[in-house]
């Protein structure tokens, strides 16, 4: 007898407090709930369809609770907001993301009246937001009679791009073998300073090789310097020398005709004392003249008798004037008997 009346009075007691809570649900959202409420699953992997993520509750595809925009509400967020009527109940999901599939600003959208906990509010089961900036997620651990799910558009990856094929280095040209001239330089000159006291001072140096004179040396020389190494590829013609300064320089000069392999000394045409260059002296005044056996003095210009390898040939006989003849016609004549372009030329002008 007492098992039966506890057993009524609890069966009572449940039945009071579910009816006391129905009531408080409907005083919260108003009486205006659907005849047919529309059952909430406790998992809906599906819920927001392909390309989207369920925000659910207590897991990521639950539709027993949802995470909320803080931004849902419409004119809110940066882009704002934007709310549109759908249909009711898990069909107007569908269209609710073909919405947002088309809005290339949207990145959430909501749609409220899907998956109600009892009965859904009828004037909240047709809304659909599509939501661009969505703020804060907020817990909504119970769909209620708002029975909302909140979807994720699924970012879509950046596509892998082709890897980019290295681009090869250039094949460097081979350094082309420098062209050898057809014949080394064979006429060389060496001019060096003295080593004895004061033989160092200023000097200048002009060659002409076939297009004039051209100075190749100038300046103030130490003792033992070298003023001028160099050598040419056609005979040198004419050299002239002098001392543009009262600094004494002395020094020898010495000339190859044979690419450098032997040296001799040359005759200066119109230096004072002797006229070998193996000894020389050039000042612009007279105080250095006991520098050198050879003097060039007073600033003065001096020319030198430059040997060539021109092939040797008997002069003509021109009118007494051959290899054996007079040569002071012929300055420029080497003593040892062979005739220079130049003097061929002067020779056939006759």
């Amino acid at each position: 007898m007492v098992r039966v009346l506890l057993c009524s009075a609890t069966s009572a007691l449940a039945y009071t407090m579910g009816a006391d809570l129905r009531f408080m649900q409907m005083s919260v959202h108003g009486s205006g709930g659907s005849e047919a409420p529309t059952p909430a699953p406790t998992s809906a992997y599906d819920a927001c369809g392909e390309g989207y993520n369920l925000q659910g509750y207590p897991g990521d595809d639950d539709t027993t609770g949802y995470y909320y925009c803080q931004n849902y509400s419409p004119g809110s967020g940066s882009p704002p907001t934007v709310e549109h009527a759908v249909s009711a109940g898990t069909a107007g999901v569908g269209e609710c993301r073909a919405l947002c599939d088309a809005d290339n600003t949207c990145t959430y959208f909501a749609k409220y009246g899907a998956y109600c906990n009892g009965p859904c509010l009828s004037t909240w089961e047709t809304r659909c937001f599509l939501i661009a900036d969505c703020g804060a997620p907020i817990l909504y651990p119970s769909t209620g009679y708002y029975g909302a799910v909140y979807c994720e558009k699924a970012q879509t990856p950046a596509p892998t791009p082709a890897p980019t094929p290295a681009t090869p280095s250039p094949t460097p040209s081979p350094t082309p073998s420098p062209t050898p001239s057809p014949f080394a330089p064979l006429y060389c000159l060496q001019i060096v300073t003295g080593t004895a006291s004061n033989n160092q001072g200023s000097v200048d140096v002009s060659v002409d090789v076939g297009s004039g004179l051209v100075q190749e040396a100038s300046g103030v020389f130490a003792q033992g310097a070298t003023v001028l190494s160099k050598c040419f590829s056609s005979a040198i013609l004419a050299l002239q020398m002098r001392n543009p300064t009262t600094d004494a320089w002395a020094g020898s000069m010495l000339y190859s005709t044979d690419g450098g392999n032997t040296y001799v000394s040359v005759a200066c045409a119109d230096c004072s004392g002797t006229t070998d260059s193996g000894s020389m002296v050039f000042d612009g005044n007279t105080d250095g003249a006991n520098q050198g056996s050879t003097q060039c003095l007073n600033g003065n210009t001096c020319s030198f008798i430059m040997p060539t390898l021109a092939p040797t040939m008997a002069a003509p006989n021109l009118g007494g004037v051959g290899a054996t003849g007079d040569h002071r016609d012929f300055p420029g004549l080497v003593a040892m008997g062979a005739w220079t372009p130049r003097h061929l030329q002067r020779i056939l002008a006759l």
